[in-house]
């Protein structure tokens, strides 16, 4: 029981730390709307310590899940935190799947332009789900329990993910065109600690 608690918090950790790290490279990586073979090699590394946190909640809290079947059956906490992990595997597929193979044929050309703007649209979400989702795992695994019940959770955490998608795609994007770095910066900072203050709510 024990070392799958461990290993709940390892994955999350070790999951978030890569996702945050993987999100914070991107940004800067296409301060000059390009991204370059360097900055796509650091990419594919994160993403493999983020599977490596998915991989350990996962199997975790099978395993936290088969010791007390009911106990975390009836828990909004597991369920809710179990739910989201399952978002950021999605997330994760799809990123690996379309926006990798995506990004590797632009390296060196222009991201967010034209046709290709939509599929960094699309990019851009990715990150606003993965960092808010990472965040909510973070802070549901802080707590002992939730008073809420599981489809209220969902509905809270859904309208983080839409302040955030409407965030990202009115601003940063329209930001990112423009490789106004520093203010790009200010509204990634801003981005976190509305997300942080609307979780902990």
């Amino acid at each position: 029981m024990n070392i799958f608690i461990i290993g709940h918090i390892l994955g999350a950790f070790i999951g978030a730390g890569a996702a945050y790290t993987s999100d914070i490279t991107f940004m800067r990586s296409i301060r000059d709307g390009v991204i370059d073979q360097t900055e796509f090699r650091r990419l594919i590394r994160l993403s493999r310590f983020v599977w490596v946190g998915l991989a350990l909640l996962i199997f975790s809290g099978v395993g936290l899940f088969l010791a007390k079947p009911d106990f975390y059956l009836h828990s909004v906490k597991f369920m809710s935190k179990m739910s989201i992990v399952l978002l950021l595997t999605i997330n994760g597929i799809i990123f690996h799947v379309y926006h990798l193979p995506f990004i590797k044929r632009r390296i060196g050309a222009t991201l967010f332009i034209g046709v290709q703007g939509k599929q960094g649209s699309w990019i851009i979400l990715s990150g606003v789900l993965s960092v808010v989702s990472w965040t909510a795992a973070l802070v549901l695994g802080t707590l002992d329990s939730v008073p809420f019940s599981y489809p209220t959770m969902i509905a809270f955490y859904s309208g983080v993910l839409g302040i955030g998608a409407l965030f990202a795609t009115v601003t940063i994007r329209k930001l990112l065109e423009k490789t106004d770095v520093s203010f790009i910066r200010k509204c990634a900072v801003g981005l976190g600690f509305v997300t942080l203050g609307l979780i902990a709510l």
